[in-house]
């Protein structure tokens, strides 16, 4: 390729002057560097067809806004075969008119109200963005009303982050010949989708629903489109490390309950769905909820999980606690686990307090995780069957269950991992408390504490079954601890068997089970001896009790001539039924802690167990 000059040669030699080969050298790096970047623009260009072509393939048109992932089709005339991305009957239907007759140029519609009333139901709002002209060229769109019969896979829908930090002002565009403002993030990704040289037809609900009408807002079906899903399906971890976006994560799960992928869809409830959804960010508390309404409305829930999200309707007037008691009612509906719901039970602190909520929660679940399947389920309520009074209050639930007993003691409120010696230090003296010396390696009580702070759950959210390797890790973290910290328990950490064995490491997976379940909650024992797990609200002299129907122990605290909820929680030896089959037998049940019959509440130890209607407010 290259001609140098030979200044001597002797043999397989060839000898070149310094000057001769400093430019062979730049010469040959720059022609590197140029092939470099064809191969790249090369591989970029293929990459683009590639996520443009499975774009085109989804059923319903999915549309990336994901920091330039997706090029948009720039320079495409209307002639040539990529002009198929738009439907011109379509467009016809929504702008009369609006292409000229030679099909190269489009003529600018006159002004329109930005929100016309929809003519009737299937009726909704498309948006038409206008081609990219210049760099500086304003962005100009158009919203016009169509059948969804009509439109049914003619358009792109944009989904983007709900909430989005405030970067810079409000950008401002024209729509149907009005200047509006819109938040910054749309109006990029409105910029970085439209085309060159034709227009594009796109769904936006931040814009083609009326957001200041909450009747509309109701009516428009919800459909979930997920961002990126075809990106997202397989590349989601990569997107998310690298741009750190809320909302991507939300997309993926929501692509992955969708029927449109290769893989068989989940078979999850309203219930599931909105436990998986917790984390999701939006500016409307509601929109969460009627968002997965309108998804499982759309491909319709199994029998197995049930149909509750058919009787909640989307109605925007009503408030957080009052949607909640709406999927409260759906779900005691249904014959299976109806009072689960209480688990996400707002809490002491709101009224009423067993109206469930998914905003802010930032304690884990304690009922196992296992979608539908009951096998490993906890049922601490088996053989105590769903009874439910009407109240003239529809705030106000009866429900029959069972009190079983009180809380006599509880440690702190378990923080992060930074307190795990303060929690050790209280375990410890649980331990010593309930065995009555320091030897509390063969206590009964140390296999029920390392359950219990596991919520009788493995590391992957299921029901634990190895409970003797819970024991034995337990055990070794915190014979680990004391050697760290002897100064802390001096007369146990003499006593201590130095000869035993350490077990390897294998305490992780005890502490990754407990540190989830842990965080946010108390561990506590009670007046008939039983140790649990509560939630970090509960208090001295609460109720632990059992409701028909419900999956997990609440404790609940007396509130007048009600009680609220204060809270799910996980008590050893109770967790299969094992109180009401004591009741059955008109017997009290007791656990391993021994409890001073001088105390005031030690009389409840010795009470046989009966069932009675709860009224809870």
């Amino acid at each position: 390729m290259y001609q140098y000059k030979v200044i001597a040669s002797r043999k397989d030699y060839a000898y070149f002057s310094r000057d001769t080969l400093e430019n062979h050298r730049k010469e040959y790096e720059q022609e590197q560097e140029r092939w470099k970047r064809l191969a790249e623009e090369r591989q970029r260009q293929c990459e683009v067809r590639d996520v443009e072509s499975r774009l085109l393939r989804e059923p319903t048109p999915v549309l990336a806004k994901a920091l330039h992932e997706v090029e948009t089709a720039r320079n495409v005339s209307p002639d040539s075969p990529k002009s198929k991305a738009v439907d011109f009957d379509l467009l016809e239907l929504l702008l009369p008119g609006y292409r000229s007759k030679d099909s190269k140029d489009f003529n600018r519609p006159t002004k329109a109200p930005m929100y016309e009333p929809l003519p009737g139901p299937g009726w909704f709002r498309l948006l038409v963005i206008e081609p990219w002209c210049a760099d500086n060229d304003r962005l100009r769109c158009h919203l016009r009303a169509a059948r969804l019969d009509d439109a049914a896979n003619k358009y792109s829908a944009l989904s983007y982050c709900w909430t989005q930090p405030v970067r810079g002002e409000v950008q401002g565009l024209v729509c149907n010949g009005l200047a509006i403002d819109v938040v910054e993030n749309l109006r990029l990704a409105l910029e970085n989708t439209r085309y060159s040289t034709l227009p594009r037809i796109l769904w936006v609900d931040a814009l083609c629903i009326n957001q200041n009408d909450l009747i509309e807002r109701a009516t428009i079906q919800w459909k979930w489109i997920g961002l990126a899903a075809g990106i997202i399906r397989t590349n989601h971890d990569e997107l998310i490390n690298a741009y750190r976006m809320p909302n991507l994560y939300n997309a993926y799960l929501i692509s992955r309950l969708s029927t449109h992928g290769p893989l068989p869809p989940l078979d999850v409830s309203l219930l599931s769905l909105l436990r998986l959804t917790t984390g999701f960010k939006t500016t409307e508390k509601l929109d969460v909820v009627y968002a997965l309404l309108g998804f499982l409305n759309r491909q319709g829930e199994s029998s197995s999980s049930g149909s509750s999200s058919e009787t909640v309707k989307v109605d925007y007037t009503l408030s957080e606690s009052e949607l909640g008691i709406s999927v409260a009612e759906s779900h005691m509906a249904q014959p299976r686990r109806p009072l689960s719901f209480l688990s996400d039970a707002a809490g002491i602190s709101e009224r009423p307090t067993w109206s469930p909520r998914w905003t802010h929660k930032m304690v884990s679940m304690l009922d196992p995780w296992s979608l539908n399947d009951d096998t490993n389920a906890f049922n601490p309520a088996k053989g105590l069957s769903f009874k439910r009074s009407q109240s003239t209050d529809p705030k106000q639930l009866n429900v029959e269950g069972v009190q079983i007993t009180q809380v006599a003691w509880q440690t702190a409120t378990f923080g992060p991992r930074e307190d795990f010696g303060s929690i050790m230090t209280d375990l410890i003296r649980m331990l010593h408390r309930c065995h009555g010396g320091w030897d509390i390696w063969n206590a009964p009580t140390m296999p029920v504490v390392a359950r219990t702070l596991c919520g009788g759950r493995d590391r992957y959210g299921g029901r634990a079954k190895d409970l003797d390797h819970l024991t034995t890790e337990f055990s070794d973290i915190i014979r680990t601890w004391l050697r760290c910290h002897p100064e802390e328990f001096a007369e146990l950490s003499q006593a201590l068997n130095l000869e035993r064995p350490y077990s390897g490491g294998r305490g992780m997976t005890w502490v990754d089970a407990s540190e989830t379940v842990c965080l946010g909650r108390r561990l506590f024992y009670t007046t008939s001896g039983h140790i649990g797990l509560g939630p970090g609200e509960m208090g001295l002299d609460d109720v632990v009790c059992i409701l028909g129907g419900s999956v997990m122990p609440i404790v609940i605290r007396p509130l007048g001539d009600c009680f609220g909820i204060v809270g799910d929680c996980y008590v050893d030896g109770v967790m299969d039924g094992q109180a009401i089959a004591a009741m059955a037998q008109g017997k009290s049940l007791c656990g391993l802690v021994p409890v001073n019959d001088a105390n005031r509440q030690a009389q409840l130890r010795y009470e046989p167990l009966q069932s009675r209607l709860i009224t809870f407010c």
